[in-house]
């Protein structure tokens, strides 16, 4: 997979004000989009804490929708260690970080109706697994392959490409350094 964002360095970290365009990707199942804007829930806390919606489109329809989710970096991080919630096809679903000393305390998971994928590390390589197991995609130096030609999935490999949600994964206490 092939990722390319839409605008600037400075407009990409910065808390979205109205809905656009910010990232695309090229997937097995065709042109991915990312549109962020100022989310609508969260009242009072949602406003202080800059929280936003983020649409992901595939092939022109939007299959995944993130309701409370935080601008990439820092703020989508401490976003998803509290659970981030949405809708993937209509119905519910939860994305939620872990960090832990052991690499296998180390995970983001989207949950949704239909299953769950959980990114890992394994060596040198992030992986992408199916709630049943199976590898469904891999990031070896920074390059998505093996992409399953799913819809969960290649919205699961955007959204945690995008946000940045690898820094769950990697040693917790090198991240302050």
């Amino acid at each position: 997979m092939e990722f390319q964002r839409v605008v600037g360095s400075g407009d990409w970290r910065d808390p979205a004000k109205e809905r656009r365009l910010y990232a695309r990707a090229r997937s097995p199942l065709g042109e991915v989009l990312l549109h962020r804007a100022r989310a609508t829930r969260g009242g009072v806390e949602g406003q202080w804490e800059g929280w936003e919606e983020w649409t992901v489109g595939i092939g022109g329809n939007d299959v995944l929708v993130l309701h409370d989710m935080g601008n990439p970096g820092g703020p989508a991080l401490r976003r998803v260690a509290k659970t981030v919630h949405g809708e993937f096809a209509g119905a519910g679903m939860t994305v939620r970080g872990q960090r832990s000393l052991l690499p296998s305390g180390r995970s983001v998971v989207l949950s949704m109706a239909g299953g769950a994928i959980r990114f890992r590390t394994q060596g040198f390589r992030i992986q992408a697994v199916s709630a049943r197991g199976d590898v469904v995609g891999e990031r070896r130096g920074g390059v998505w392959d093996g992409v399953r030609a799913e819809a969960d999935v290649v919205a699961a490999v955007c959204v945690f490409e995008w946000a940045g949600l690898d820094g769950f994964l990697g040693f917790p206490l090198l991240q302050y350094v």
